[in-house]
């Protein structure tokens, strides 16, 4: 889960001494790549009866009610990692790291899914650096996943060439980006009442065999400022008794002379 930033004000966008700025207050909500991930599992789930979903997440204490709603919709095992003081918006070798001492601890995995990107830091590569710390195959961009048969995995994914689909075998890392399913579905409430209230499992560093200075090891972008970026563009009103003044006055005002100045 994150924070919508779309709905701070820019004069609440204070960054402090450690250029974080105050999204308590904001609605959170989740990032859509992380979404399109969790939807694609619970999908694949409802294909083959016998897979075992697990959902791994380093968040505050905030993102355990998301976690919960995954119970109740099907996911067998939650966790959560709170990462304390510690800045993860550009530090994608120590995510990864996370990501993996939790594989490592739960026995592995056929399919690691990941959302391609977050909406704080934007690196996209933590994906990559877990298949790299995993060695196994990793599949960028993946819009679709369905089970081919019992041993092989159909995934479909863009790249240069257009939509690509690829039969593949487990184990592999898929990152997801703009998938066909791409939210979740609600569940029901007799699902929330029963399934949803189940604890969600908390680690900490030492549970993987780390501390909070193992972070010191890891190589990161320092983040050197911070300001909104400004989505304001002019706007001009056009006006006419009838449409077609109208629309005349837009083609000989803007249309023409764009056409014109096009080499």
């Amino acid at each position: 889960m994150e924070p919508d930033l779309d709905v701070l004000p820019d004069k609440e966008w204070l960054a402090d001494e450690r250029l974080r700025v105050e999204t308590t207050f904001l609605p959170f909500m989740w990032n859509c790549f992380d979404e399109s991930a969790l939807a694609m599992a619970l999908h694949l789930h409802r294909e083959r009866g016998d897979i075992s979903l697990s959902a791994f997440t380093i968040a505050p204490s905030a993102g355990e009610t998301a976690m919960r709603t995954l119970y109740a919709l099907g996911f067998d095992h939650c966790a959560r990692l709170d990462s304390g003081e510690a800045d993860l918006r550009f530090a994608p070798e120590w995510t990864a790291e996370l990501i993996c001492r939790y594989c490592e601890k739960t026995g592995g995995f056929d399919v690691l899914l990941l959302g391609q990107q977050s909406a704080e830091g934007n690196n996209s590569l933590t994906p990559a650096l877990c298949a790299e710390k995993l060695r196994v195959p990793c599949i960028s961009r993946v819009t679709e996943l369905h089970c081919a048969d019992k041993q092989r995995l159909s995934v479909s994914y863009a790249c240069n060439q257009g939509l690509t689909r690829r039969q593949m075998s487990a184990p592999l890392v898929l990152s997801v980006g703009n998938a066909q399913i791409s939210c979740l579905p609600a569940p029901t409430l007799k699902a929330k009442m029963t399934l949803g209230k189940r604890p969600v499992e908390r680690l900490t560093y030492e549970d993987l065999g780390l501390s909070e200075t193992s972070m010191d090891n890891y190589a990161g972008l320092t983040l050197a400022g911070l300001e909104p970026v400004s989505r304001k563009r002019a706007a001009r009103q056009i006006t006419g008794n009838t449409p077609k003044e109208i629309a005349e006055t837009l083609y000989k005002d803007y249309i023409q002379k764009a056409l014109e100045e096009k080499p």
